[in-house]
């Protein structure tokens, strides 16, 4: 998945959509509308521009912290790339 251009989760396509180990994945995910059901209610902040420094999904991120104005380095989770200080609470979300 790229957010601003840059890669914040890869991996097999099955295994992202089932459990999604970064938060810009799982907004995707939760964003398509389900047929006969609500429309996906946004979540977490709303800010349109990207973060110019340190991780750039962090102003729109429900989980992002202080240690977010750093750019996270890929990092190899389970058979997947994800770019997230966070991703193992994603996962566990």
């Amino acid at each position: 998945m790229l957010f601003a251009g840059r890669v914040v989760e890869s991996g097999p396509t099955a295994e992202l959509l089932k459990s999604p180990a970064h938060p810009y994945t799982r907004a995707l995910r939760d964003a398509v509308p389900k047929l006969g059901g609500e429309p996906p209610q946004a979540r977490g902040r709303t800010e349109a521009v990207p973060a110019a420094t340190g991780c750039p999904f962090r102003l729109r991120c429900p989980m992002a912290v202080e240690k977010c104005e750093q750019a996270p380095e890929p990092r190899d989770l389970g058979g997947r790339q994800v770019a997230c200080h966070r991703a193992e609470d994603v996962l566990a979300a």
